[in-house]
């Protein structure tokens, strides 16, 4: 064999493995993304005052991790009413502190770009 095909079966190795990591890492998060019951959309519309019940059915799932990177988080501060629910998945965290069964604080913490975030069309 002449050193012609060795040097374009070499470059092309060198060129095809990396991008194939590379979709292959991006079908995977797309997939774990496309799996994710978490309605991040509609963060803005957990209001003080609802039940624990209102947000699990405004979020489209129970309180869980559905694929994301646990948080760790454990309340240190508070009355002893107060419970911590986490929605975890892979596009971000959502957080709502509830005080004697009424949502009292929330937070997002968002792991991927904002665009990801759409629920698509409602």
């Amino acid at each position: 064999m002449n050193i012609r095909f060795w040097l374009v079966l070499v470059l092309g190795s060198v060129l095809v493995a990396p991008a194939a990591c590379v979709l292959a890492v991006r079908y995977h998060e797309q997939r774990l993304i496309d799996q994710d019951p978490i309605r991040y959309d509609k963060f803005e519309m957990i209001l003080d005052g609802m039940t624990q019940n209102q947000v699990e059915e405004l979020l489209g799932c129970p309180s869980g991790n559905y694929g994301g990177t646990s948080v760790g988080t454990k309340m240190t501060a508070g009355t002893p009413g107060d419970h911590c629910r986490h929605w975890q998945g892979p596009r971000g965290t959502i957080t709502v502190i509830f005080r004697d069964g009424k949502v009292w604080m929330r937070q997002l913490m968002r792991l991927v770009a904002p665009n990801l975030y759409s629920d698509g069309p409602t």
